[in-house]
């Protein structure tokens, strides 16, 4: 099988995976964080498409643009409106779309340490994780922030073997800010980038430091610009404090009983899946 059709085959496979709920209401699970960028996706479409003006429906009647997360996610849902059509499900449908971009990220990137064969069947059994599955056809960020993630790990790779910074160190510092700024706490997930590019012989500070200076200005200056805005988000006073602030939770007996006794089992593998992967 050619290396093309099995990129079909993975892409076409991951939005069969999300099909089931695209047409579900948002009053799932994380109900309030889907309404949350479906309302600023909706306000975008009625009240014009200023990137730089993001408002929450419960920021009263202040014109001022609201205190956010960076809403490009929101902003392409409402692109989808002002071409389709107004409809819930484009959120759902443009998440379903970036977790299959991802799934082919996630298979380049395992060809290049993998024979191709495995590199695909790994690719597959990505696009089944039930907690990807449904995460990842939310009204959520979630999967343009990992499709960015992963895009970066594919380019830093072809960094670390041509050292020019341009175009491929350019493009992983740029998709990798634009992964943390869609989700902050990603930040720590710049491990195996800023890892890759010391562990090069002879060590290179310079590939560092400019990966560094585009993710500290990039997720800096939004989230600057953001403080200034009002406070509509009852989480959010100080956003990106309250984000970065999450990862401190790893410290916490709580957090990790909660990930391998609750969230692991229950939403992960599935019990199944558990004995499955027991087996």
């Amino acid at each position: 099988m050619k290396t093309r059709h099995k990129i079909f085959i993975i892409f076409l496979f991951s939005l069969c995976t999300h099909i089931l709920g695209i047409w579900n209401p948002i009053l799932d699970y994380h109900g309030w964080a889907q309404t949350l960028r479906a309302s600023i996706a909706r306000n975008y479409y009625e009240e014009g498409m200023n990137f730089f003006n993001p408002q929450v429906d419960y920021q009263g009647h202040n014109p001022k643009y609201a205190s956010t997360q960076f809403p490009l996610y929101s902003y392409g849902v409402a692109l989808l409106y002002k071409i389709f059509g107004f409809w819930e499900g484009w959120g759902r449908l443009l998440s379903a779309f970036f977790a299959a971009l991802s799934a082919v990220v996630l298979f380049a990137i395992a060809r290049e340490f993998l024979e191709e064969r495995v590199a695909f069947l790994s690719a597959l059994f990505f696009c089944v994780i039930p907690l990807r599955i449904y995460f990842m056809r939310t009204i959520m960020p979630e999967s343009m922030a990992i499709f960015f993630m992963l895009l970066s790990y594919w380019y830093v790779l072809r960094w670390d073997r041509d050292k020019q910074f341009f175009p491929n160190g350019v493009f992983c510092s740029l998709t990798f800010t634009l992964s943390a700024l869609l989700k902050i706490p990603y930040l720590f997930m710049a491990s195996p980038i800023l890892y890759l590019l010391m562990r090069s012989h002879p060590f290179n500070l310079k590939r560092v430091l400019l990966f560094l200076a585009v993710l500290i200005i990039g997720v800096g200056a939004w989230y600057t610009y953001a403080t200034l805005g009002t406070m509509g988000l009852s989480a959010e006073n100080q956003p990106f404090l309250y984000e970065t602030n999450i990862p401190w939770e790893w410290f916490h007996w709580e957090f990790w009983s909660t990930q391998f006794l609750s969230r692991y089992p229950e939403l992960l593998t599935t019990y199944s899946g558990l004995i499955f992967l027991g087996i």
